[in-house]
């Protein structure tokens, strides 16, 4: 059932879960193992796409690498999050802070965000299609395209791509193919079947998409050593796409 969202904003028990959000990120550094494991393939004074940067806990951490050489580019759509996320990187002078979402092009558009059994939204399970599991709350969003983006803002390279984004991420990278084709960067990506089929498709479908841009899959162990994989499966979230 949809539920008020000003309600939510404003109750004191989510405003009191805003601070204990913005501690955590704030002083914890949760995600510096992976970005240092990632870090090997990102050039130093490279150009990091972030999208559905959330808090900012991988985003930060992509500010650190190559002493701070690397630009980064932020997009959070959910007015909660990106309240946190631009307070955690406005210490950063290389990030860039995006309030819109990456789609397959540019709009409006509606995204659900689950409110959880404790009562306190499920501000990372936000995603777009419906929510048929929990209670939830709608916000509208802004979308665009990562090639109108890039475009737009004279982007001349683009060397790495994180996404997160809870089964949108065939139309994040719909919406950025000539910049794939143009910029050929590696992307890092989570990836689930029970995510995309809110959108209506399945992950393998998405997976054969950039299969066929010419990209070849892998796992990332614990030591930062690539794996390559063949296909799509339900036992790995996070893939690792090389050009």
């Amino acid at each position: 059932m949809e539920l008020s969202r000003e309600h939510y904003y404003r109750h004191w028990r989510q405003r009191l879960a805003w601070l204990q959000h913005y501690l955590k990120v704030r002083f914890k550094h949760k995600e510096r193992p992976t970005v240092l494991r990632l870090s090997k393939f990102i050039p130093a004074g490279g150009v990091v796409v972030d999208v559905g940067a959330h808090f900012g806990y991988l985003s930060k951490e992509f500010c650190r690498i190559h002493n701070g050489s690397c630009k980064v580019y932020c997009f959070e759509p959910v007015e909660y999050t990106y309240s946190i996320l631009s307070r955690i990187m406005a210490a950063y002078p290389n990030a860039v802070i995006e309030n819109i979402a990456l789609s397959d092009k540019a709009g409006t558009e509606r995204i659900s965000i689950p409110v959880k059994e404790s009562g306190n939204l499920g501000i990372g399970l936000s995603h777009f299609g419906a929510e048929t599991l929990r209670d939830y709350i709608i916000e509208p969003i802004n979308t665009v395209p990562l090639d109108d983006y890039v475009k737009r803002h004279n982007i001349e390279r683009l060397d790495f791509i994180k996404c997160d984004v809870e089964g949108a991420e065939w139309l994040v990278f719909k919406g950025g193919s000539q910049s794939l084709d143009k910029f050929r960067p590696v992307i890092y990506t989570e990836l689930k079947d029970a995510a995309t089929q809110r959108l209506g498709y399945r992950a393998q479908e998405f997976f054969s998409f950039l299969i066929d841009k010419g990209y070849r899959a892998h796992t990332l162990d614990t030591q930062g050593v690539a794996h390559r994989v063949e296909s799509y499966t339900d036992e790995v979230e996070d893939y690792l796409f090389l050009p």
